[in-house]
């Protein structure tokens, strides 16, 4: 409680002070659409830091206090003024403001270079898509205009002495490159569900009514995603919770949660620099590989157009985000740190079983060596350390319950060095090394078990991948790369496990087990893949890829062959179609511990077949629809629990059971309608699915099967005539879920005994779910404050989720688990520069 109020208490004192240094005031104005131009050589970094008190928020007043300095403001144009030496307050100036729009849409370009042939022979060049050429000698300047994706501009412009001349210039686009066209089926950019053609903006990301604002729990939108509600992982289209990848920055995370052995709550990424989302959930782009089912590959932001300081509290987490950057951003710098859990105590929370505290930073540099060569740096860390006691409160009696405690401890660092000619190749080089440390301890005693367990994984793994593309024709493009890589692990388990009572002895699943594991090992690997993509016409284009990958500790060949093709019928309408297979095999420490004897399995595949179809109906309205079907083969086996795996170590029960399927598929459709209308956008979803295990030739439904689901998702202003200003101009994010009950297997209670039913014969009632979060945001005089009040799981859903059995006095009784009940959360966002 002390460092929210601190939190708050900084915050507070920086929105509302009175005095503001000078890059303050020019951000603010800046904010406010006031565009003020300067020079380092009137304005350098040092004067910018000077404290500039005004009487009103206004340009006349900034322009008085500016005297002091020897400055003034010079008014260009509507809105756009120059800071000059007050000694030229009175003498006429002369220049020129230049804008640039892409010709099609209208839209401002806002990277682009201006070469002005000038004496002192100087580039101009602008992030934020305004240019200042002023002190200008000449009654005419050619100007060679030039940005990326577009065709060069060369124009002469006649000077007007003495005055600003503002300019604005429409650029054609060049013709889509080959390799920037979407070919994928089943590719879902969060801000364009249907064509994925747009930019994810951080602040969509924001407005996700996820829990804890966590960036890959947005993904649990897709229709193709379930998920327990609890875990932060999810289940896409029938396949586990561990078949899923994880890319921040073109570099592979192992596990990026939180508490991974206490249901995976929330990532080790920070929404606060996370720029954009991109989910695969069909035939992934050959690049990547090693899962089955999908891929999240998330992207950071530049320094251009955040600021240079965030800071965000809730009852969570609390958060610093800083950035640096040069004048001219070729070099940039972010550091983000984050810390949390320590409020979830009895202060807070009376009669709290559980201790979290949790830490992550991630750390960005950035340089821009010359014209094609980029090189960045990247470092993510997190630590978990948590305790449990979910123990029955009777002292006349033996504790009973659960007591765990584990630590988790993650480092990633990887280089990267990427190339591009900016006209028909780019390449990536990247060095990466990791360490994973994570330990747990635990206790289950109840009337049908006493077991404990203890647990010590120490993992490293290091490499080098290499990976470019060559647009050969305007037709013909190929991809290739490899990554090679070395991997070691040691491993340390101990478990001591009694079944028994009157109620397990009656299922007949008595046991008893002790055992002792220790391991080690280490191996190297390669992966490299190959891809063609050819454009038939211009409405037919395909993608036809090879992937090979080997794991020395698994010792077999592993090939994926896939193939995507698009077909754009109309400007409204394309056709996907995918065909492929994705192969799993295990990293070095992903071993089953809860087997007898630990090993390595052969690896899984899924051959996949794919149809979607984008349809918009007009500028705001549009449908993407896909069917699918996935078979797998060679199934890797996978423990649950039979009745309740809501259980803090959920491995130590007595309905703990090993599936191992001979086969498995999964079937079904997903329809979308996307809708928007200004700042006014929803998305509804109906999904179809079946996802079975094939045991002894026996079809059986998984754990998470679900025949139907809806989900809805809503973001909007509120705005009426009947509020007042301060309840004006609030955000509204709303999401829906509804699906059928997951699958169930019951106790069939006969005259004599008690007797297992058929496994996932039955199912729970149906499940729904409403979150919901309104947000406003201020501009302050320093910067931009945002304010969000969330609740999830509101309106919960009162049905159960698992079932625990009891056997009092030889009657069979049942105890519901239900899901996650309503969670409030309230959080500041601040950012100022």
């Amino acid at each position: 409680m002390r460092c929210l109020c601190l939190c708050l208490l900084f915050v507070c004192c920086h929105v509302f002070g009175k005095s503001l240094t000078i890059k303050d005031w020019l951000l603010y104005f800046e904010n406010n659409n006031i565009q003020i131009f300067y020079s380092s050589d009137y304005l350098p970094k040092k004067t910018q830091n000077i404290l500039l008190e005004l009487d009103t928020d206004s340009i006349e007043a900034f322009d008085q206090a500016l005297e002091s300095l020897a400055l003034t403001i010079i008014k260009a144009d509507i809105d756009i003024f120059v800071i000059n030496p007050i000694k030229h307050k009175n003498t006429p100036t002369t220049g020129l403001i230049i804008k640039l729009v892409d010709v099609e849409n209208d839209t401002s370009i806002k990277t682009f270079s201006i070469n002005s042939h000038r004496s002192d022979h100087k580039q101009d060049s602008s992030k934020k898509g305004l240019v200042l050429l002023q002190n200008i000698n000449a009654q005419q300047l050619r100007l060679k205009i030039s940005a990326d994706d577009y065709l060069p501009l060369s124009v002469d412009v006649d000077i007007i002495a003495d005055q600003f001349k503002t300019l604005t210039f429409a650029l054609e686009p060049l013709p889509v490159r080959i390799d920037k066209i979407i070919v994928t089926a089943s590719q879902v950019n969060f801000n364009s569900p249907n064509s994925s053609k747009n930019t994810f903006l951080r602040a969509d990301i924001e407005n996700s009514v996820s829990f804890n604002n966590d960036p890959i729990r947005a993904s649990e939108r897709v229709p193709g995603n379930t998920s327990t509600g609890i875990s932060g992982k999810t289940k896409t289209r029938g396949g586990n919770d561990n078949e899923s990848l994880i890319v921040l920055d073109n570099h592979v995370l192992r596990n990026p949660f939180h508490f991974k052995n206490f249901f995976s709550l929330f990532s080790t990424i920070n929404q606060s620099f996370v720029d954009s989302l991109d989910f695969y959930s069909g035939i992934f782009p050959i690049q990547y590989g090693g899962r089955l089912s999908s891929v999240l590959s998330i992207q950071t932001d530049d320094n251009i157009t955040a600021e240079k300081h965030e800071v965000g509290v809730n009852l969570l987490n609390a958060y610093y985000t800083y950035r640096q950057s040069s004048d001219d951003y070729s070099k940039q710098y972010m550091a983000s740190i984050r810390t949390g859990g320590q409020l979830i105590n009895d202060h807070l929370i009376s009669d709290s079983i559980i201790r979290p505290e949790f830490d992550d930073a991630y750390f960005k540099a950035t340089q821009e060596l010359n014209y094609n060569w980029q090189s960045s740096q990247h470092i993510l860390i997190s630590r978990d350390e948590i305790k449990i006691e979910d123990l029955e409160d009777d002292p006349d009696k033996e504790p009973f319950g659960e007591i765990a405690k584990a630590g988790y401890h993650d480092q990633d660092l990887w280089l990267q060095w990427n190339y591009d000619n900016h006209r028909n190749s780019y390449a990536n080089f990247q060095i990466y090394a990791s360490r994973k440390h994570n330990t747990r301890v635990g206790d289950v005693a109840d009337e049908n078990s006493s077991a404990s367990l203890i647990e010590d994984t120490l993992t490293k793994y290091r490499g080098l991948k290499y990976s470019q593309t060559i647009n050969l024709k305007d037709s013909f493009s190929i991809s290739f790369g490899t990554n090679i890589f070395t991997e070691e692990t040691s491993i340390k388990s101990s478990r001591n496990i009694n079944h028994f009572g009157e109620l397990v002895a009656q299922l007949g699943l008595q046991s008893q087990t002790q055992r002792v594991f220790e391991f080690g090992n280490q191996g190297s690997g390669v992966d490299a893949f190959f891809n063609v993509r050819y454009q038939i016409s211009k409405k037919i284009i395909f993608d036809l890829g090879f992937r090979y990958e080997y794991k020395q500790w698994i010792d077999e060949n592993v090939t994926s062959p896939r193939f995507n093709l698009s077909y754009f019928y109309d400007d409204t309408t394309t056709y996907r179609v995918a065909v492929g297979r994705h192969q799993q095999s295990q990293y070095i420490d992903e071993l089953l511990l809860e087997d007898e004897n630990p090993s390595y399995f052969k690896p899984s595949s899924a051959d996949i077949v794919i149809f979607e179809l984008n349809k918009e109906f007009s500028a705001n309205l549009s449908l993407r629809a896909e069917v699918y079907y996935k078979k797998y083969s060679s199934t890797q086996p996978y423990y649950e629990n039979l009745f309740n795996g809501f259980h803090v170590l959920p491995e130590l029960f007595f309905d703990r059971i090993r599936v191992s399927a001979d086969d498995s598929k999964a079937t079904g459709a997903e329809f979308t309608l996307n809708g928007s209308n200004d700042k006014f956008q929803w998305s509804a979803s109906y999904i179809f699915s079946d996802v079975d295990d094939v045991i002894d030739g026996v079809e059986t439904p998984r754990s998470w099967d679900q025949h139907n689901a809806l989900k809805f998702n809503l973001h909007m202003p509120i705005r009426s005539k009947y509020f007042n200003e301060w309840f004006n101009n609030w955000q509204l994010d709303f999401t829906a879920n509804y699906r059928n009950g997951w699958a169930k297997t019951d106790i069939i209670a006969t005259e004599t005994d008690l007797q297992i039913g058929e496994r996932n014969n039955n199912t729970f009632d149906d499940f729904y779910q409403f979150d919901i979060k309104v947000s406003k945001q201020y501009n302050t005089q320093h910067g931009k404050l945002k304010l969000a009040i969330q609740v999830n799981n509101l309106l919960n859903t009162q049905n159960p989720c698992c079932i625990d059995y009891q056997l009092i006095n030889g009657e069979l009784r049942s105890k519901e688990k239900r899901w996650l009940p309503l969670i409030p959360n309230i959080s500041v966002i601040y950012k100022w520069d």
